[in-house]
């Protein structure tokens, strides 16, 4: 419940190191556990953002940059974002169609 009252975050950093080397400098997981916990920070499909423009720019990224097709999660994700953009930006459309300005 208290989620929703705290302030978020504009710019979260992520800071990722080769995993022999975390361990090096803290000793609180194994190598190992480091290790996954890498894997699933770079899985691009089980990564869960709420700002959709950086969905886009990720998508556009992981097909640019890495030359690599996105998973099916992410690819659900980018329409689920351009679908609920949609629906709002039609039901703001409806409800005050009668104040925009058609014809100059």
């Amino acid at each position: 419940f208290f989620v929703w009252l705290t302030p978020r975050p504009e710019i979260v950093f992520i800071l990722t190191a080769d995993a022999d080397v975390i361990y090096e400098r803290k000793q609180e997981l194994t190598k190992d556990e480091i290790y996954e916990l890498i894997v699933k920070a770079n899985n691009n499909g089980d990564i869960v953002v709420e700002n959709g423009e950086f969905v886009y720019i990720k998508y556009f990224r992981i097909i640019v940059i890495d030359g690599s097709m996105p998973s099916i999660k992410f690819s659900l994700l980018a329409i689920g974002y351009a679908f609920l953009s949609f629906i709002i930006g039609a039901l703001i459309y409806k409800r005050y169609n009668h104040k925009f300005l058609y014809y100059v």
